[in-house]
């Protein structure tokens, strides 16, 4: 792969999920000062990952019909304006339909360079490759609080109106390095065919087990600054553990990445799950800011290993029945979309309804099923890693 589509798709990642988590410390002071609900706070959380969620397949189609390289001009674009418009929004309707946008053309971000960077890559590297490109997407969620809460200081209308000329940067970059490797043109109907062909159960539990992770951090997103709120602690501190907790998983990513090219994707993905659903329970009730920074400390570590190797085996299963990686990108982004709003939207709700304690045990619960399942029914091909001649 050349570096200079590694480097403009490692920016455009970390753009994609800076959006994603520069809301977290910006949530205290919109719940304060619109006077929301644990449920309405859910939701504002949420629809970052609705967008991602409703416009992931479109987006994947694009990128594999039109080329990724126009999926993430087209993607930079439309994040640039949402993002003025979030920046400027001073009602909740406003608030919540700017960040739906950047969910949508975030996803357009994540199809394109994920989808142009894989299949420029050989199958034998391509775990290294997901760790470091998801080591990106987490420098971006480490960028994303500190800017938050900057943003909390200094003006919202500020910050998030540079991101557009940061957005036209990224453009004028896009269009000096040549398109995707991998053939564009397949159809729709073409893709279905393929993911019949491979077996729909086997798509099923790829996308279950990028779900498990999801649930997790649309729990952690929504729990983190609830416990922050209620125990009176600032928002820069908590854009600090934050930051320290994408450090770690940046780390951890492509180490887990190279090893799952060696030894396969199953055990690291499993003990990532483990570590993030044990991690949840005490965050319920600890009140010591050094126990919670420890704690989430520990699960950003088994982020890492969930993430890069669930995602990883969402390409590896595209790769064995031919599908093009705008496909497979859309799918992961299915998974992430739909687990994150699960862990938003129903942590909401069941915090507001039955406490902390019981709202994380029941979605603890939901992450452990998630986890039997995938050890389970594995013997279907998930978590294998493909051999160089099944490359498409």
């Amino acid at each position: 792969m050349a570096k200079r589509l590694l480097v403009l798709v490692c920016a455009v990642l970390l753009m994609e999920s800076f959006f994603s988590a520069v809301l977290t410390p910006l949530v205290p002071a919109y719940r304060n000062e619109l006077g929301l609900t644990d449920g309405a706070t859910g939701i504002l959380v949420a629809a970052y990952a609705a967008g991602s969620l409703l416009l992931a397949l479109p987006a994947g189609w694009f990128a594999s019909r039109f080329n990724p390289r126009k999926a993430v001009i087209v993607g930079l674009l439309g994040v640039g304006v949402s993002s003025v418009l979030f920046g400027f929004a001073g009602q909740l309707a406003v608030l919540e339909v700017s960040r739906f946008l950047l969910g949508a053309f975030g996803t357009l971000l994540w199809a394109g360079g994920l989808s142009w960077a894989i299949s420029s890559t050989p199958v034998a590297n391509r775990g290294q490759v997901m760790g470091t490109l998801l080591a990106a997407a987490v420098a971006g969620e480490l960028v994303g609080p500190p800017v938050g809460a900057l943003a909390d200081e200094v003006g919202t209308e500020w910050v998030f109106g540079g991101m557009l000329v940061l957005a036209l940067l990224l453009v004028a970059l896009a269009r000096t390095v040549p398109p995707a490797a991998e053939a564009d043109g397949q159809t729709a109907r073409e893709a279905a065919r393929a993911v019949t062909g491979s077996g729909v159960r086997a798509w099923l539990l790829a996308m279950i087990a990028v779900i498990g992770p999801s649930i997790a951090l649309g729990s952690i997103l929504l729990l983190a600054p609830l416990r922050f709120d209620d125990l009176g602690l600032s928002a820069w501190l908590l854009a600090g553990m934050f930051l320290a907790m994408s450090v770690v998983e940046m780390i951890v990513g492509p180490i887990v990445g190279r090893v799952s090219d060696r030894r396969g994707r199953r055990k690291p993905y499993l003990i990532g799950l483990a570590i993030m659903a044990s991690c949840l329970v005490p965050v319920a009730f600890v009140t010591s800011p050094w126990v919670l920074a420890a704690l989430l400390a520990v699960y950003s570590a088994g982020s890492g290993f969930a993430f890069t190797t669930s995602m990883t085996m969402v390409t590896d299963l595209a790769t064995r029945a031919g599908l093009n990686q705008g496909y497979s990108s859309a799918a992961s982004a299915i998974g992430w979309a739909g687990g994150v709003i699960t862990g938003a939207i129903l942590g909401g709700l069941l915090v507001g309804a039955v406490g902390y304690l019981g709202g994380v045990l029941a979605l603890v619960a939901m992450i452990v099923t998630i986890g039997v399942v995938t050890l389970r029914r594995a013997e279907g091909g998930v978590g294998r890693v493909p051999n160089e001649r099944a490359l498409t």
